[in-house]
């Protein structure tokens, strides 16, 4: 073969790099109709990435797809990937699809021609499909429930293509979907149209404007236009709503926390049943708060204080739960403490109280558990100190017997204060020499015990040793293998070890103990396993 058939053979068998071809499947349409824009880069196999962000002022992108080919034909290769977006115009008129980017290259940019619907079209499509969205109230108070219910209303012929969007994103909100989508029929007009609705408890977090945005859904629908019946796709839009959010009242105690809602509720219940209180028995109170039209998180953290001198309180973890399966938002918060009485006979329980607002009513309001007299039963845990014997009247034989008593008390004094003089001299000796050795083993033994090490553990705040502190506490206390401590919390119905667990393992690496007291739940434990033990109650928990 010569050099320049050599040559004309490479020419032919190389790849055909033709840039990029653009078509439309159409010219002109229908307003709502869609069109599809096919972009073909000829001489490459390699898909691309395409900005379609030029496209959004005028059109709208309903869906993109990509395909790539490849053919050798007498040696003539050719390549190509194709692009292809399917568009519908945001408005009528002659539009002009701009160029869009495929790697180096760009496509040509077309015109495109959209006639405006005939005005009774427009209003058959509008009866045939469409949304009713409304939010109740539409002035609330910030922090407080306001209920957002959409419905999508269509008609016999009308397809529905895409899902209905979730919850609603709205900056500054918290949203909560509220029971499941639940599809039904209902008759207006004299037409029939299958109804969905969706419904979202909204709590706004500041006072101001809230913006709660449109959604749209894609379907298509059978029509008749120009004289023939054909299926045309429609978008269908449901309106933007402004929510006007009010801050907290003037009248609003300002040292009580804020809580908006329509019903608030504190309860209070006892554990075992029937009650009876015995020194040294721990009985459980569980103070529960349910505020409906809020959830949990919102509601104010309590404490339900007791007398020191006549009970030991230890308060169990704190509950929270949200109720979503309604129309509204029903919020939980539960705390639990174990009580144990230490002096018998009539004591008095304080009652408890929690402030807050009436949206319903628009005023203030409290939610409380009366104070209550309870009778406690057995012996006293300390014993009282007996009384003082009356001082007898002087007599001349009492009198010489106080001298006599005066002369001894002094001559004591006076031997008390030389051996004083004799023991700070031997101190200041002892200083200088090391201490024996079993001063040491006396000290070292008392950092070494179990519970002086947890309250240092708890003290520095670090996760791991506290963890390792508390195990070795409790298998101290309980006399058990280490080993078998975990499974012991299990049985005493505590999450202590657990939320240790999940402290120290979080993701940032360093946890948080902002809502674990540890020593209130060494507390708890020693209070429930001290009720198995005979009375009177022994020192649960002493103090250093």
């Amino acid at each position: 073969m010569t050099r320049p058939a050599l040559v004309i053979f490479i020419l032919w068998a190389a790849p055909v790099h033709a840039g990029v071809l653009t078509s439309l499947s159409a010219e002109t349409v229908d307003e709502m109709e869609s069109v599809t824009l096919t972009v073909r880069a000829t001489g490459d196999n390699q898909v691309q990435s395409v900005d379609t962000s030029p496209l959004e002022a005028d059109f709208e992108v309903l869906n993109t797809s990509t395909n790539s080919q490849f053919r050798s034909v007498n040696g003539r290769v050719e390549s190509w990937v194709e692009y292809q977006f399917v568009l519908r115009a945001r408005r009528t008129g002659t539009l002009t699809i701009p160029p869009l980017s495929v790697g180096s290259e760009f496509s040509d940019p077309m015109q495109l021609s959209v006639h405006a619907l005939d005005p009774e079209v427009r209003d058959a499509i509008d009866t045939m499909v469409f949304f009713e969205t409304s939010a109740e109230p539409n002035r609330v108070y910030v922090q407080a429930q306001t209920l957002l219910t959409r419905r999508l209303f269509y008609t016999s012929g009308v397809q529905i293509y895409s899902d209905l969007p979730g919850a609603p994103e709205i900056a500054d909100a918290v949203v909560i979907p509220l029971g499941t989508t639940t599809p039904s029929t209902t008759s207006r007009d004299g037409r029939t149209y299958g109804v969905v609705e969706q419904r979202f408890a909204i709590f706004p977090e500041r006072s101001g404007v809230l913006t709660i945005p449109e959604i749209s859904v894609t379907s298509s629908i059978r029509m008749r236009t120009r004289g023939r019946i054909r299926r045309s796709g429609v978008r269908v839009r449901s309106e933007r709503l402004d929510i006007e959010v009010m801050p907290i009242p003037d009248v609003y105690p300002p040292n009580q926390p804020w809580l908006p809602a329509s019903d608030v509720q504190l309860t209070e219940t006892w554990s075992p049943t029937p009650v009876e209180f015995s020194v040294g028995d721990p009985i459980n109170r569980i103070l529960t708060v349910n505020a409906r039209g809020n959830t949990g998180s919102i509601i104010p953290r309590f404490t339900a204080l007791v007398p020191d001198s006549h009970f030991r309180q230890y308060p169990e973890p704190e509950q929270q739960d949200d109720d979503a399966s309604g129309h509204t938002v029903l919020g939980t918060r539960i705390q639990g403490y174990s009580l144990v009485p230490t002096r018998p006979g009539p004591l008095q329980l304080p009652g408890v109280a929690i402030t807050w607002w009436d949206t319903d009513d628009d005023q203030l309001r409290q939610a409380s558990v009366a104070e209550r007299t309870v009778h406690v039963t057995g012996e006293p845990v300390v014993d009282e100190q007996p009384p003082l014997e009356p001082t007898p009247p002087s007599t001349p034989a009492v009198e010489r017997e106080s001298a006599f008593q005066s002369w001894w008390i002094a001559l004591l004094v006076s031997g008390f204060l030389a051996g004083w003089a004799v023991t700070l001299i031997w101190s200041r000796y002892r200083r200088r020499a090391p201490p024996p050795p079993d001063t040491e083993h006396r000290e070292r033994s008392a950092q070494q015990n179990p519970h002086t090490q947890l309250k240092a553990a708890c003290g520095s705040g670090d996760l791991a040793r506290i963890r390792r502190a508390l195990v070795e506490y409790l298998a101290d206390y309980w006399k058990v293998p280490i080993t078998d401590v975990p499974a012991r919390l299990q049985d005493e119905g505590s999450d202590l070890l657990e939320r240790l667990n999940e402290a120290l393992y979080s993701d940032d690496g360093r946890g948080s103990l902002s809502d674990l007291d540890v020593m209130a739940q060494v507390r708890s434990l020693s209070a429930r396993s001290a009720a198995r033990r005979p009375s009177p109650l022994p020192e649960l928990y002493p103090e250093h």
